[in-house]
């Protein structure tokens, strides 16, 4: 019979089942996984497939708070903050409209902000985005007006050089590239000056966003003092019988067409563009066949591999453990290891495989479709197969819409594989 967690165990896992997996934790305490994923639970931490933390948004308000005897810090709580922006479809977005530089500041920024206004609406995070992103474009204002100042000052040496070397009044080359090099000092000072007014109307969008989120912030709490609406008074409200009869209905009916809104978007959904899939893509989600076209359930490919000898064959994961596995298997074959996408494109280029296994989550978050896409549009190893073994649905999903349907390509979970050879060896 297994022994209870310790204490000290138990102090581990509240500190850390924000930041760290399970498996993570029941490996460094040498727990099973599922022993973790209780207790993590127990203090009020979900998490959806994947490791993602579902919400962090009210932390003091969880049991894990009341366990653990203290509040999060000001540094840790914008660590959840920018963590939980991460996990979201919408940071996804950022990456595209930013630099790294640019995103690194927004994480910041956001962090800071949400931990200022703590409680945040969906419209108030709506107002902070907007805030941050004017003034990332603010920075890149100013960044530009310095440029254009270097410029004018290297100009300026260029000149007094010139008139040193020539005598400007007699030498008609000098003279015109004078004139062209005033000329050129002219346009950039107008540009810095449009930019100058440019940036100063950004200043003027950042603080009206600034004080319309005071405002709103000001606005809800005047709400709940004309209202009434304190917890004394909530709760004074609740000790009607027919005003909690009223309240519960209500409550009831809100959950009825959100689960209702939820499954119907787990659904097929048709988009303007023609393409058939689901709004929200989890573990739930009625995926199909159809939806992750050329994908075969099975474990065909994978093992006509393991009975092969001499392939060439890149496996994309950066877990050792599965790592070994595939090594197991495939010990017959050539193998290349990539532990991130940025090494596996290094590796497409070096010569060309006979089998790809990709995982979708990779260390420091890199993403497998990085490289699937750049499989793709390179048209690396043409005549390669495909193997998707990624715990994660969303990100098998992600990998199967970026390989596109243009290589012979097999989905199976890393776990669904590994007990099947697991039951294997035990047979």
């Amino acid at each position: 019979m297994k022994k209870p967690l310790t204490n000290q165990e138990k102090k581990y896992i509240e500190d850390n089942c924000l930041i760290k997996t399970d498996k993570e934790m029941g490996l460094l305490l040498n727990r099973d996984t599922r022993t973790i994923s209780v207790f993590r639970k127990k203090v009020g931490v979900e998490k959806k497939q994947g490791g993602k933390v579902e919400n962090l948004a009210s932390f003091e308000t969880l049991p894990i708070a009341k366990s653990s005897g203290r509040f999060l810090l000001e540094d840790e709580r914008k660590d959840f903050f920018k963590l939980q922006l991460k996990n979201t479809l919408f940071y996804d977005n950022l990456k595209i409209q930013f630099t790294k530089t640019e995103i690194d500041f927004y994480l910041e920024e956001w962090g800071a902000l949400c931990v200022q206004f703590e409680d945040i609406v969906a419209t108030e995070k709506r107002q902070i985005d907007e805030l941050i992103k004017a003034e990332i474009l603010g920075n890149r204002i100013l960044r530009n007006v310095k440029v254009a100042e270097d410029q004018i000052l290297n100009i300026e040496d260029e000149i007094a050089d010139l008139r040193k070397e020539f005598d400007i009044v007699n030498n008609e080359e000098g003279q015109q590239r004078d004139i062209q090099l005033i000329s050129m000092i002219r346009i950039l000072n107008s540009q810095s000056e449009s930019m100058a007014n440019l940036y100063q109307k950004n200043v003027d969008s950042r603080n009206k966003l600034l004080s319309e989120l005071n405002a709103r912030r000001r606005d809800r709490i005047d709400h709940l003092k004309t209202k009434n609406s304190t917890v004394l008074g909530l709760i004074a409200a609740y000790r009607d019988r027919e005003h909690r009869e009223t309240q519960g209905n209500y409550l009831e009916l809100v959950r009825v067409a959100k689960e209702e809104k939820i499954k119907k978007w787990r659904g097929e959904s048709l988009f303007p563009d023609g393409t058939k899939d689901s709004i929200i893509l989890d573990v739930l989600s009625d995926l199909n066949v159809n939806k992750i076209k050329s994908g075969k359930k099975s474990v065909d490919i994978f093992n006509s591999f393991v009975a092969d000898k001499a392939k060439s064959i890149l496996i994309i994961e950066n877990d050792h453990f599965r790592q070994q596995f595939f090594a197991d298997r495939f010990s017959n074959n050539i193998l290349t290891f990539c532990d991130d996408s940025s090494k596996a494109v290094d590796a497409l280029n070096q010569k060309e495989y006979d089998l790809i296994c990709f995982d979708y989550d990779l260390k420091l978050e890199s993403k497998g479709d990085m490289a699937a896409f750049y499989l793709i549009e390179n048209n690396k190893s043409p005549d390669c197969k495909v193997m998707i073994h990624s715990n994660n649905p969303e990100g098998s999903h992600k990998l199967s819409v970026a390989l596109g349907g243009e290589r012979e390509l097999e989905i199976c979970s890393f776990d669904t594989l590994y007990s099947l050879y697991k039951g294997k060896e035990d047979a």
